[in-house]
């Protein structure tokens, strides 16, 4: 059976988190926290849909900015999704930037903001002779609140 995904730790273990999954059956990819990522191409970075931010510690939050330079141009949206205030988070940042140079740019920036207990993500690291992940998450209410910027 081949696999439906490759998951790869973008920094070392000890590093910024960043976790990179690539669905290859969509030919598109998730990112769950977004610590440092100029180790990510900028193929990757126009492959990722969906970024997942734990929480908006610098060390989870700081790669936003290169994310958001690489894909200016991209078709599609950029999804995030966060807790709690992550959208006060991500308009603070769009805003201490100057947009009067990107009026064509097809730049389009979700983010959705999940109530505690509404989304569990959880990643296990296991250790059989190598490093596997193992990503799961469960939604237990559909209600996002959205902002789309």
């Amino acid at each position: 059976m081949k696999p439906s995904f490759h998951a790869r730790l973008v920094n070392g273990p000890f590093d910024d988190p960043c976790l990179y999954v690539r669905l290859l059956r969509e030919s598109r990819a998730l990112l769950f926290d977004a610590g440092f990522t100029t180790n990510l191409s900028a193929r990757d970075i126009l492959k990722t849909s969906d970024i997942f931010i734990s929480h908006a510690h610098i060390d989870h939050f700081i790669g936003f900015d290169n994310i958001l330079r690489t894909s200016l141009k991209k078709e599609g949206p950029l999804r995030f999704y966060g807790p709690a205030g992550i959208i006060d988070r991500i308009e603070g940042k769009l805003r201490g930037y100057s947009w009067n140079l990107i009026g064509e740019y097809p730049a389009v920036v979700e983010v959705s903001e999940v109530d505690a207990g509404a989304f569990y993500l959880k990643i296990f690291l296991l250790w059989f002779q190598q490093l596997c992940w193992t990503i799961r998450y469960l939604v237990l209410d559909s209600a996002l609140k959205r902002i789309i910027i």
